[in-house]
């Protein structure tokens, strides 16, 4: 079992009173090709989306885009001291990873491991009621096709588990704080329920971004861009203060 070593944050600082973020970013996977096939395309199949209505045409890959979302937004978060953990490397994030996420493991891990490795770390002190929340960053599509032109649907949305559970005012937190930031540019919906494993097998208030479509060329744009990527994640960072209880 994955062991916690105290209270303190990264580093030793003071970890605004042990405050923990497991960060999630899905779908990234390691075939074993990494010095063949380009680095953006190592992510779980199928989660791509190549644009047929620009030109050159363009693909998106889902799994790049989470893995940078969640690396900013590791970032905002050790600097203030609060301790992170990535579910995919199984680790706490010591040290603030590089900006593009490319520190992170290329590999993929289960659903089940992911939630595993979560609960065996934080499961007590979640229970106990510490200050604990995890995150899953992920990208929104709609269809089966993989390359196309830009569909319709668009928009952000956090999602929590179904039912009424402390993962609800998180979810709020987060949709609030990315409706204050006029810079973001994208819809943001109303939080969602969903049956997803990773908010109901994990014992602490658990959300999943789908930080908006894929399929849509203009939150595509958004979510790749260096502005776009930062107002993402600046959004769950600012939803996690009130939570977090850090003012």
């Amino acid at each position: 079992m994955a062991r916690d070593p105290g209270e303190d944050g990264a580093n030793g600082a003071p970890g605004v009173g042990g405050r923990r973020v497991r960060i999630d970013n899905g779908h990234t996977r390691d075939d074993g090709n990494v010095w063949v096939r380009p680095l953006t395309e190592y992510q779980t199949a199928g989660k791509r989306y190549m644009h047929t209505d620009v030109e050159p045409p363009w693909t998106f890959y889902e799994g790049v885009h989470n893995r940078r979302h969640c690396a900013l937004l590791a970032r905002m978060l050790i600097g203030l001291g609060v301790r992170v953990y990535s579910t995919v490397d199984q680790r706490e994030l010591t040290q603030p990873p590089d900006v593009d996420g490319t520190s992170f493991s290329w590999r993929d891990v289960s659903l089940a491991g992911r939630t595993r490795y979560a609960n065996d770390v934080h499961g007590k002190l979640a229970a106990a009621g510490k200050r604990i929340a995890y995150v899953s960053m992920h990208g929104n599509a709609i269809g089966s096709l993989l390359k196309g032109a830009s569909l319709t649907a668009h928009g952000l949305v956090v999602f929590t588990s179904r039912g009424k559970t402390k993962s609800d005012d998180l979810a709020e937190s987060i949709t609030d704080a990315y409706r204050a930031d006029p810079s973001l540019g994208f819809h943001i919906r109303d939080p969602k329920e969903a049956s997803f494993h990773v908010l109901n097998r994990t014992r602490s208030p658990a959300v999943l971004i789908e930080a908006g479509f894929f399929t849509n060329l203009a939150d595509a744009q958004r979510m790749s861009s260096d502005k776009g990527s930062e107002a993402i994640a600046r959004g769950v960072f600012r939803g996690l203060m009130p939570y977090l209880k850090v003012s």
